[in-house]
């Protein structure tokens, strides 16, 4: 699970999710919009989290933080 947050979100599910979903459906979750879209989608396939990390807007501990806030409901174990 992903550390420092206060409920229980999947390290493997954020893979699944950002590895299977395409440009259009991952701009259906909070914070990615065309451009953070077309970069996942660009370098996949992510193994690790810390690969996704490395993408624009996910780099910084807040961006990620927010992502990861905002898409808990999806991201729940």
């Amino acid at each position: 699970h992903e550390q420092g947050f206060s409920y229980s979100v999947s390290r493997q599910r954020i893979l699944h999710i950002v590895n299977k979903y395409d440009a259009a459906d991952l701009q259906l979750l909070a914070t990615i919009g065309p451009k953070t879209a077309s970069l996942i989608v660009q370098k996949r396939p992510f193994q690790s989290i810390s690969e996704l990390r490395d993408v624009k807007g996910f780099a910084t501990q807040k961006g990620w933080t927010k992502f990861v806030e905002k898409n808990k409901i999806t991201f729940d174990v």
